[in-house]
């Protein structure tokens, strides 16, 4: 009889525990597809990325998840100011819930569209801490999640198709491959394919590969390699962000033609491949400072004033279509004035510059330069070689020049230089031929018509 009552009191007992286990599991299915579950992403959402995050209804399909959208409103001070991610799947590893966390092995977005706000004022460690666990106490109270449930999340990768960003006024990323996973106590993002559009200059590059660091409030830009039109290549490393939102940007980029890089009014002046490195980091009192080195190869000259000049002296017309070995100079520049030094432009058997000057606002251009010529090209410059061009040296016979205005219509003191010293020579010549052969008046005549004639023309 005992035994008879205690084997009724196991099956009991057994019964009880198959039918709470399977009401537990009915619950918790029903919870998990409720709209605390959804509160409890949400909010998780919201904290990672800085904002109020709502999230479309949640469709299951065994192990996995979808939901059709995700929005973000950025709040004031955080990184992300938007964000609208389409058709999101996130594949589950329920098995981890038993260990004290909601584990997803992957989420698939089929297109992000990300901005990311300009550069301001961000909260501190300490702010954000507070936050962060403000958040969490509203979520959980919200969504009446037991406490027996898991509370922590662990993401192994994101990938998305087709991610999209505005980067706070730096530019935008389109079409890219994103890929996203966690480092540690940071992130790593790499982008490969796609396009970036800088706010200035080059019009879009094509991304070969980009990867970024995320740590502690400091984006780590590791690698990122780009290609322009045709063999253009820019190289970029540096980082953004820190207590003083700081930032030290290294850029390198060579065989980039420079019609790429010149306004429409220079295209047809100067040609070339253009390389160069620079770094930028903050201004003193705001704004960024640019330092680096430019230098173009295998260019062409063609149609400044100082050409047509030297050209109509010299009666050399190959200055006109100027063919350009070197062209190179060390500049730091604010955005507004462009200092630069280590000048040097040269047409090797031809012309060589070398200096510095400074490039202000309204394109107005100032600076000094040693012109350097070939004794050949000064042969019907008479005076030039005594009067201007005395210093001899590396092949050339050299001057100093003025140079101002304005990059569209500089002006020079070169020409006025010339023009004097020659006509010193025409009189100084004339006068001797008068004096040694008073006799033939005619061939002095033509001879002075003939040093003359540069000026005339």
């Amino acid at each position: 009889m005992i035994g008879r009552k205690i084997g009724i009191s196991a099956a009991v007992v057994v019964l009880l525990l198959v039918v709470g286990g399977f009401a537990l599991n009915a619950w918790v299915h029903g919870w998990l597809r409720g709209p605390e579950f959804r509160a409890l992403v949400e909010s998780r959402s919201g904290r990672a990325l800085g904002g109020e995050a709502t999230l479309a209804p949640l469709v299951w399909s065994g192990p996995s998840i979808f939901s059709p959208e995700l929005k973000l409103t950025g709040t004031t001070g955080k990184p992300i100011s938007s964000l609208q991610a389409q058709q999101i799947r996130a594949d589950v590893n329920w098995r981890a819930a038993f260990s004290g966390a909601w584990h997803v092995r992957r989420i698939d977005i089929t297109r992000l569209d990300l901005a990311i706000a300009a550069a301001g004022p961000q909260a501190a460690d300490s702010e954000l801490g507070a936050e962060i666990a403000a958040v969490d106490d509203a979520a959980r109270t919200t969504a009446a999640i037991p406490s027996w449930l898991p509370s922590r999340f662990e993401l192994d990768e994101v990938a998305v198709q087709d991610a999209n960003a505005s980067l706070g006024g730096a530019g935008a990323i389109r079409n890219t491959q994103l890929t996203v996973k966690p480092e540690g106590a940071g992130w790593i993002f790499d982008a490969r394919g796609g396009k970036f559009e800088p706010t200035s200059i080059l019009d879009s590059l094509e991304i070969d590969h980009l990867r970024v660091r995320l740590q502690q409030g400091v984006v780590y830009l590791t690698d990122a390699e780009l290609r322009s039109t045709g063999a253009g290549r820019i190289s970029a490393n540096g980082e953004i962000g820190g207590e003083v939102r700081a930032y030290d940007i290294r850029l390198t980029w060579r065989y980039i033609d420079s019609a790429e890089l010149l306004d429409p009014a220079w295209e047809e002046k100067l040609t070339g491949l253009v390389g160069g490195e620079a770094a930028i980091t903050p201004a003193v009192g705001g704004g960024s400072t640019t330092k680096g080195k430019f230098q173009l190869t295998d260019g062409t000259l063609t149609g400044m004033p100082l050409q047509d000049e030297i050209a109509r002296f010299t009666r050399s017309p190959q200055f006109q279509r100027m063919p350009v070995h070197e062209l190179s100079c060390d500049f730091v520049t604010d955005g507004s004035v462009t200092e630069f030094s280590n000048f040097v432009i040269e047409s090797k058997g031809l012309l060589r510059m070398e200096g510095a000057g400074r490039l202000g606002p309204n394109d107005a251009i100032s600076g000094t330069f040693q012109i350097g010529v070939t004794r050949q090209t000064l042969q019907w410059l008479p005076g030039s070689q005594e009067k201007v061009f005395v210093e001899s040296r590396d092949g050339y016979l050299w001057t100093t020049i003025q140079i101002g205005g304005t990059l569209d219509t500089p002006t020079e003191d070169l020409s006025s230089r010339l023009a004097v010293a020659m006509g010193e020579q025409v009189i100084e010549t004339g006068t001797q031929l008068l004096e040694n052969a008073p006799e033939n008046t005619r061939e002095a005549v033509d001879r002075v018509i003939d040093i003359l004639s540069p000026l005339l023309r």
